[in-house]
């Protein structure tokens, strides 16, 4: 009997144990848990522990003291747009060590900032920074100095250039003029509206007033109602701007265009010719080398070529051919007035018709070219448009 009672005993101590080691596990977990969240919300970022930059004052006058960093003059949020300096005083303190300061200056019609003032220096300081007219006056309108401390914005005072803004109706652009020559100013040297057929070069001059900053101008050239080149200029708020085209072989005749454009809105167009208006030429040139450039016309023109040459290249530029059309380009060996060999022919479909250039190019045989007297024949269809003689020696 007392041995049973003994291991009975001995059976309850030991599940008494047990469950006295479960609760102080669970109760363990509990506080581990909870030191862990402790230390969490405790714990500090890098950020956190680099002062982070205040700002304490920032005001805008006229009139300052540079040694002492304070306005002398009258604390002002308007300025007259004659106004020659604008200073910004300010006051920060718990700047960071090496810290980079800026003070960027914005017309909020603008994104961009106009100027950037650069301040460095650390802990707890004043400085001064200052804007100036881009032009003779301010721009009217509303404008912000910001102060940023290593990239992160702190502050800073907005102010308003009185007056009327001239923007807001826009770029006018005026007096569109085409020439052959401008000087420095981009004044066009004896304008025109009609020039002669093969001018290379043309320019396209104009006057701007009350631009926005950053607009942009687009120059639209056009033959025959087709365009064949853009340009595009930023201008200022006022000024004189221009524009060119250059055609190495000289500019086709034909009825021209000059358009200006400002956010895809014609302003201005200009009107001109070139050449003979009557010509109904569909093949307007036609020129030899040994090489083409990147407009299929020759680098150096000529009409001799060598017996060993590689080849001969043939150029030519077609003007407003009808849709579906086929240039064919013979090279024939001239016997006599009246016996002509084709050596060599090469067609070329056009399927869009229109104006443009093209290049054929006739590769010597084995043996080379052979001496004698040679024309290049060009055909748009059956008709013969266009012709080129050259020697071979």
């Amino acid at each position: 009997m007392r041995e049973k009672s003994t291991r009975t005993l001995l059976l309850i101590i030991a599940a008494l144990s047990m469950l006295a080691c479960g609760g102080a596990d669970k109760g363990k977990a509990a506080l581990d848990a909870e030191d862990a969240e402790i230390e969490e919300e405790s714990r500090l970022d890098e950020e956190d522990l680099v002062p982070r930059a205040v700002l304490v004052k920032a005001v805008l006058t006229t009139e300052v003291n540079q040694k002492r960093y304070r306005a002398t003059g009258p604390i002002v949020s308007e300025f007259e747009p004659d106004q020659e300096i604008i200073y910004l005083v300010a006051t920060l303190k718990d700047v960071p060590t090496q810290a980079e300061i800026e003070v960027r200056w914005y017309r909020d019609a603008d994104s961009k900032p106009i100027l950037i003032s650069e301040i460095h220096g650390s802990d707890r300081f004043s400085f001064i920074a200052d804007l100036r007219p881009a032009e003779k006056e301010f721009i009217p309108g509303p404008y912000s100095a910001r102060i940023f401390v290593d990239d992160r914005e702190v502050g800073g005072p907005s102010f308003t250039i009185l007056g009327e803004n001239p923007f807001e109706a826009g770029a006018r652009l005026s007096k569109l003029k085409l020439s052959t020559r401008v000087n420095r100013k981009m004044k066009p040297k004896k304008p025109a509206t009609a020039f002669p057929s093969g001018v290379k070069t043309l320019h396209a001059t104009f006057d701007v007033a009350g631009a926005p900053p950053g607009t942009e101008v687009s120059v639209i050239w056009s033959r025959n109602d087709t365009p064949f080149d853009e340009q595009t200029i930023e201008v200022t708020p006022k000024g004189r701007f221009g524009a060119n085209i250059e055609s190495p072989s000289g500019l086709p005749s034909g009825r021209y265009a000059v358009v200006l454009e400002v956010l895809g809105e014609e302003k201005i167009r200009q009107n001109f010719a070139v050449g003979d208006q009557d010509e109904q030429t569909m093949i307007d040139k036609v020129a030899l080398g040994l090489a083409l450039g990147g407009d299929n016309l020759p680098n150096e023109e000529t009409t001799e070529f060598k017996t060993g040459h590689p080849s001969i290249m043939c150029g030519l530029r077609f003007l407003d051919l009808p849709r579906e059309s086929i240039i064919t380009v013979e090279w024939k060996k001239v016997e006599d007035e009246e016996v002509e060999t084709t050596y060599h022919t090469t067609r070329t479909a056009v399927p869009q018709g229109g104006s443009g250039t093209m290049g054929a190019e006739w590769i010597a045989p084995d043996d080379g070219f052979e001496e004698g007297g040679y024309k290049v024949v060009v055909l748009v269809g059956e008709e013969r448009i266009a012709e080129l003689g050259f020697t071979v020696e």
